[in-house]
């Protein structure tokens, strides 16, 4: 199909994704994470023929989904290509905008956590303590929210820190049993986390020296923003959100040092880490990169070993009082105290596929099982937990050295060291893995780097069902193809098939010939 210029493509590609969400959504009317109780489209004439044709349903949910995976990728080929000015991040904020419009009003999709925080917010608005009870022994197994609750979590108690705990009380007390009014709060809390994550990842990209329209390409328009952060109403978006703002807080600070405002604006980066953190504690992590960068800024190379040990020391000394400070004045808000710290483990309850460690837990034990030795799954669990957590923890270690010494930018030093600590976790969620491609973004900036996250990001997209629960995996892949074959052929005829099918790499020589000839 022929285009006028190359900017009348990027209006395509916009209109194309916003297509792939409005099906997703319309989709998720039938087989997304509707309530058991108080399904808003059931029973209506319209949008109630959804959920009486399933098929139709999946197949429009996973055809809507390839279709905002290849709008993505288009959207990336004419970033990296350089073949348009798309005019700034102002204009990419209004493609997110656009993207994620649709799946705002649609039913939580891809997962059903946002029931648990319903009904954790509700426990505690009624004076019980979610950290102990679950949400079947806090309110009953008939309660209005615990039936939309998977069953595998209805007697779980919370996991989460105390400030996502009094954000769900408060929810609690201001919606009480109406479903729909919950959930949409809720979803505004996740949108506030993801408008969090637009504002600061382009000034963080800016800091590491990254193009930041690419930057926000790889970080804040890729689909997994959209399918669980946004459809799924995940916390992590208020966890990557805050955690984000406070590291470009505490590095413009840092940067500014010994400025008269630079101690103020450090100090408040600190604190709003520590609020991520106690959304969910992972987030906690920034805070120690952030700290060798301002102890190696007040004691540079040359300072000698007992200078910058002694910076280090004041450094970690007064940014783990700030921490202090911060949960304890949480904790006393949620008035549970330091109980959350006991439930940190609860997603282990569902051991799956994604995690390393537990794959070659259960390896070994169906082998032990075939050779006659039985089956030590539990043991063999323990002992690869046991060594992840200290193989992760040696590799921390090692990243906030390089941070301190310099050699590696503390964005770049979260990324992977988010990446080393989701890996080897003992399960892993899709959805996990923003906590470390959000930070990287903003930091890779070799082609074959920036690549393999775009392979992870495609991946990671199709592996979700939209109920959010078990899937056979012939009708999960059945669906993911079909949809992927669709998509393509539908932007072949869109868009032209060469163009479509041209390889990226011609685009990158292309773009390198029209640098050296500049």
């Amino acid at each position: 199909m022929p285009f006028a210029s190359s900017s009348d493509r990027f209006a395509l590609i916009r209109q194309f994704g916003a297509a792939g969400s409005i099906l997703i959504a319309l989709g998720g009317l039938g087989v997304g994470a509707q309530p058991v109780l108080q399904d808003p489209v059931r029973g209506v004439r319209l949008f109630g023929l959804f959920e009486r044709t399933l098929a139709a349903s999946a197949t429009m949910v996973f055809v809507g989904l390839a279709v905002l995976v290849l709008a993505w990728l288009l959207l990336g080929r004419v970033l990296l290509a350089q073949q348009t000015d798309v005019g700034g991040i102002g204009v990419l904020r209004r493609v997110a905008v656009l993207w994620a419009a649709p799946l705002v009003l649609a039913p939580p999709m891809f997962s059903q956590d946002v029931y648990s925080y319903l009904a954790h917010g509700m426990g505690a608005n009624r004076g019980l303590d979610p950290y102990r009870y679950g949400p079947a022994d806090a309110l009953g197994h008939t309660d209005v929210f615990v039936r939309s609750v998977p069953t595998i979590w209805q007697d779980t108690p919370s996991p989460y820190g105390p400030l996502f705990l009094v954000i769900s009380k408060f929810i609690a007390q201001a919606t009480g049993y109406h479903v729909v009014a919950a959930v949409l709060v809720h979803r505004l809390v996740a949108l506030a986390g993801v408008a969090m994550i637009l504002w600061a990842l382009p000034r963080l990209a800016r800091r590491c020296g990254v193009d930041e329209a690419k930057a926000f390409w790889l970080g804040a328009l890729n689909p997994l923003i959209f399918l669980h952060l946004v459809s799924g109403t995940h916390n992590d978006s208020l966890m990557i959100g805050l955690m984000l703002v406070g590291v470009e807080l505490s590095l413009h600070g840092a940067a500014d040092w010994p400025a008269r405002r630079a101690l103020a604006e450090v100090l408040a980066g600190a604190v709003v880490i520590t609020a991520a953190a106690m959304v969910k504690l992972p987030a906690e992590l920034a805070l120690g990169f952030v700290g060798v960068q301002l102890a190696a800024k007040a004691a540079p190379a040359g300072a000698g070993l007992l200078k910058r040990a002694l910076a280090v020391g004041v450094v970690g000394g007064a940014f783990g009082l700030v921490s202090l400070a911060v949960t304890l004045l949480l904790n006393r808000a949620a008035g549970h105290g330091f109980e959350w710290t006991h439930t940190l483990n609860a997603a282990t309850k569902t051991l799956n596929w994604l995690s390393p460690p537990t794959v070659v837990a259960r390896l070994t034990g169906y082998l032990g099982e075939f050779v006659g030795l039985g089956n030590h799954t539990t043991s063999v669990l323990a002992v690869t937990w046991a060594l992840t957590t200290l193989a992760a923890s040696c590799a921390v270690g090692w990243l906030l050295f390089k941070t301190l010494q310099g050699r590696i930018h503390p964005i770049g030093g979260i990324g992977v060291a988010f990446t080393i600590v989701v890996a080897l976790l003992p399960t892993i969620h899709t959805w996990y893995a923003l906590w470390a491609l959000v930070p990287l973004s903003a930091w890779v900036v070799r082609a074959e780097h920036r690549k393999a996250l775009v392979v992870i990001i495609t991946v990671l997209s199709f592996m979700a069902y939209p109920s959010g629960g078990f899937s056979l995996p012939f009708i999960l892949l059945f669906g993911q193809t079909t949809g992927i074959a669709a998509a393509v052929a539908l932007g072949g005829l869109v868009f032209g098939w060469k163009w479509l099918t041209e390889p990226w790499s011609a685009c990158r020589n292309r773009a390198g010939r029209r640098i050296e000839t500049s």
